[in-house]
């Protein structure tokens, strides 16, 4: 989803644009369009409404009004995550690319039959139903933020949803990362990364994703540039000393945000000092931030360069490893060190509740993370 640099521009009523939207939606509400403003912000216009969903900003505008759409737009874009955004973006592609092969008009508020037609498409597709639920989803976030009733939540398309649920269950064929295959994950980065510091940032950043059961977004930035500040920060981690031991006996760590945290509330993670050094996190961490460039991205995993580790160079050189120590690299997800964590432990006796309180997991949905072998 993008939020270009004028996110928060305004701009005033085209009425041909809004006579025209009005006439080729049989659908639409009937709205006298020219005899009211209408606000909607930027991430939430949907394609072909036109003027219809921005703030009309006259010449008599105050200059006032600007900083409080940007403000609106600013508090709207955090009430969920980034990614959360460009899924939904994605919903909306995957749409438009739906009627376009089926040559029916891009109606805004999607006609009911376009909907119901579009989530078989998605189900011959072969998408998963937790795809399709997130599209659907989307598509009903739009609606509800350019002011039209939600047609994702008509009796049918809940039903047709349902019939996802009730079907064939695919399944999760993301293996996990356990400590044996991090073992060689770790010992194998000398030999994948261009330099030593590129070699040990990216264990650490491995031994973190499995110790703390951490998703890759939690320590990584959404992209280049990405000045969110959502990823953990190098004042984020902090350390326990005991007896006078040269190395830390625990590793503080505080995850910013996180997907069942979008308010930013917090979660303190204690890590302990893991037998093998190898592979232990709070040691890791510990000797990274010696040799850590201190002037760059205030981010905690940064190249020498300064500039944050993005998902994708954390996803790039997981590949890469795999690759190299001749692992199925497609079965494996930066998701994998999470789903692995949770196996490991289940494997080892942890209590149910206690999975749940270390991977901060508030249902049962931990669950379907534990991938142990079939007696």
């Amino acid at each position: 989803m993008s939020h270009g640099n004028d996110i928060s521009k305004e701009i005033g009523h085209d009425n041909s644009a809004t006579e025209h939207f009005v006439k080729s939606s049989t659908h639409c509400r009937k709205t006298e369009y020219n005899s009211r403003r209408h606000f909607s912000l930027s991430v939430g216009q949907v394609p072909g409404a036109g003027a219809r969903c921005r703030l009309d900003s006259g010449q008599d505008t105050p200059t006032g009004m600007a900083a409080l759409t940007a403000e609106a737009d600013r508090l709207l874009r955090n009430s969920m995550a980034g990614q959360t955004w460009k899924t939904y973006k994605t919903a909306e592609n995957q749409l438009e690319k739906f009627r376009l092969q089926f040559t029916l008009p891009p109606l805004w508020p999607v006609p009911l039959e376009h909907l119901i037609h579009f989530i078989a498409h998605l189900s011959l597709e072969q998408l998963s139903p937790s795809t399709i639920r997130t599209y659907i989803s989307g598509l009903g976030n739009w609606h509800r933020l350019n002011g039209y009733p939600d047609p994702t939540k008509h009796f049918v398309i809940l039903k047709l949803l349902e019939g996802l649920s009730r079907g064939i269950t695919r399944q999760d064929v993301r293996s996990p990362i356990t400590l044996s295959v991090l073992k060689k994950l770790v010992a194998a980065l000398p030999h994948v990364c261009s330099s030593q510091l590129e070699a040990q940032l990216f264990a650490t950043a491995f031994k973190l994703a499995f110790f703390a059961f951490l998703r890759v977004g939690e320590i990584t930035a959404a992209a280049r540039g990405d000045k969110s500040n959502r990823a953990v920060g190098v004042l984020d981690v902090s350390f326990i000393f005991r007896g006078g031991e040269k190395l830390p006996s625990q590793l503080k760590l505080l995850i910013r945000k996180s997907k069942n945290d979008q308010r930013g509330n917090g979660n303190l993670l204690y890590l302990e000092r893991y037998t093998d050094e190898n592979i232990c996190p709070v040691v890791g961490v510990y000797n990274y931030l010696q040799s850590r460039n201190k002037t760059g991205s205030s981010q905690l995993l940064t190249h020498y360069n300064g500039e944050s580790v993005t998902r994708y160079q954390f996803n790039a050189i997981l590949k890469r490893t795999l690759q190299f120590v001749n692992t199925k690299s497609h079965c494996y997800k930066s998701h994998s060190f999470r789903i692995g964590a949770a196996t490991e432990a289940a494997a080892r006796g942890v209590p149910e509740e206690t999975i749940k309180l270390w991977g901060r997991w508030r249902s049962g949905a931990y669950s379907r993370y534990i991938r142990l072998p079939k007696a």
